[in-house]
């Protein structure tokens, strides 16, 4: 551990562990707990630095950001104002658990294994996995963006794009809803389709496609091609506007 008086700079090396709070609100987000939580945000990682007139910190070397919704990983971490702004990048991994049913929760615990994160729970949920370069998050507009290659992938569909702005639900925790920008590609279910950009809605599972043209090929139907295609995860409905 060493300390810069001069820059009023805090740098740890190796095995470094530290819990992640919000002081001062009542309400988490993915990649910190309230003040009033049981249940912290843990991050591991190889070395961290912590500015102390900025309430900034930079974590790098195969970090490890565990919560009770999911789990983020990349190569450089930074967090300002304990987690109310973070920027993640370098092969970052992003996990969001879906909501479980009440009782099948379990709490992140400050000494939560870093090796085996899966072990919290022995049956594991339904979760969102979104792999970029690059992640910013900003607790004020309730949104995280995800930048450069990104693909994001669940249980009943894959989408890759150049980008992807996630919006929050009310409670900050699980993504309602995304917008995705730049040689959209969707595959769900056989189908295929591309555009330039694409609205993504977790509820009820509906995917809006805008191109010039956008295009769809579907088992058992063929080629389609539209200004806009709006096909959803749960059936086979596929609706197409020229207008």
């Amino acid at each position: 551990m060493e300390y810069d008086r001069k820059n009023k700079v805090l740098t740890v090396h190796k095995n470094v562990r530290s819990v992640l709070r919000q002081s001062g609100t009542t309400g988490g987000s993915p990649f910190a707990a309230s003040s009033e939580s049981s249940s912290p945000a843990v991050i591991v990682a190889q070395t961290m630095q912590y500015w102390t007139d900025e309430t900034r910190a930079r974590y790098s070397g195969n970090v490890l950001l565990l919560t009770e919704e999911g789990q983020l990983r990349s190569q450089v971490l930074e967090t300002y104002s304990g987690g109310g702004r973070v920027e993640a990048e370098g092969e970052v991994r992003h996990v969001i658990l879906k909501s479980r049913a009440p009782g099948n929760r379990t709490a992140v615990k400050e000494g939560a294994s870093a090796e085996k994160p899966e072990a919290r729970d022995a049956r594991p949920s339904k979760r969102v996995l979104i792999q970029c370069a690059r992640l910013r998050y900003f607790k004020e507009q309730n949104s995280i963006q995800y930048l450069d290659n990104v693909v994001l992938s669940s249980e009943d569909a894959r989408l890759s794009s150049d980008s992807l702005d996630a919006v929050l639900d009310s409670t900050g925790r699980q993504i309602e809803k995304a917008a995705a920008r730049g040689r959209v590609f969707v595959r769900q279910s056989g189908r295929e389709v591309k555009g330039e950009m694409a609205d993504y809605f977790l509820q009820p599972g509906k995917f809006v496609v805008t191109g010039n043209p956008a295009q769809i090929s579907d088992p058992g139907r063929g080629k389609s091609a539209a200004r806009r295609l709006t096909f959803f995860t749960t059936d086979d409905r596929i609706l197409l506007e020229n207008t």
